[in-house]
């Protein structure tokens, strides 16, 4: 596992951290005012003391996070464990966490038919709104993910959903937590309950409309 910095002329730089079952090429057509640090080849129980290693070594102080579904996990743990390093950082479909019954029935699935089940979740990821973004998604990255997303690297990244948690009481940094009103995967009721009750946090919670579980494939998404 290892970084590469993008240098995009902007003062800041945030680091991007993909979902489960995706990789850095899930950001491609993210824009937003930052230079960008991005994984190769991610490796979620390692991703964030690598990250401060990196930071170290191009000698940047502080930065940016951005953690999508599962890599809301790689951010946290670089919150509560770098936090001197952290500016701030945005939740994007994240769940406070998953249950085993969640994680086992998703494994039981994967094993009979990975192609299928991929499909299906891929297809899940968006909303009966976002006809248009899963139109591009399958012909954009849907065939390479159905080919290259390895069962054994689908079954160590869900063992690592299993034990993650999000720890939000413990944030000292502003956080902007951003969720799809119609998110099938993180469900948006439950995770709406649970961040309603953390703007003592410097937790910011906000809605978008119409969007199901990777809201920033929209070319219309702003931070």
């Amino acid at each position: 596992m290892n970084f590469s910095y993008i240098n995009r002329n902007y003062p800041h730089t945030i680091a991007l951290f993909p979902g489960w079952a995706t990789d850095t090429k899930i950001f491609d057509t993210l824009n937003i005012h930052f230079n960008y640090i991005i994984v190769n080849q991610l490796n979620p129980w390692k991703a964030a003391s690598a990250l401060a290693q990196y930071l170290t070594q191009i000698n940047l102080n502080k930065i940016h996070l951005l953690g999508w579904s599962m890599g809301a996990y790689i951010v946290d743990e670089m919150i509560l464990n770098n936090p001197h390093k952290i500016s701030s950082a945005i939740l994007i479909s994240a769940k406070p966490s998953y249950t085993l019954t969640e994680i086992n029935d998703v494994k039981d699935k994967l094993k009979k038919n990975r192609v299928g089940y991929l499909y299906q979740f891929y297809k899940t990821c968006f909303s009966k709104f976002e006809k248009k973004m899963w139109h591009d998604f399958k012909k954009n990255l849907l065939p390479q993910y159905l080919e290259t997303q390895d069962l054994e690297v689908l079954m160590d990244g869900l063992d690592f959903l299993a034990k993650s948690t999000l720890h939000t009481d413990k944030y000292k940094i502003p956080i902007k937590w951003i969720h799809g009103q119609y998110d099938e995967i993180a469900s948006f009721d439950k995770v709406q309950e649970y961040a309603q009750k953390l703007t003592k946090n410097q937790i910011q919670f906000k809605i978008e409309n119409q969007a199901g579980h990777i809201p920033f494939l929209n070319s219309q998404f702003k931070l």
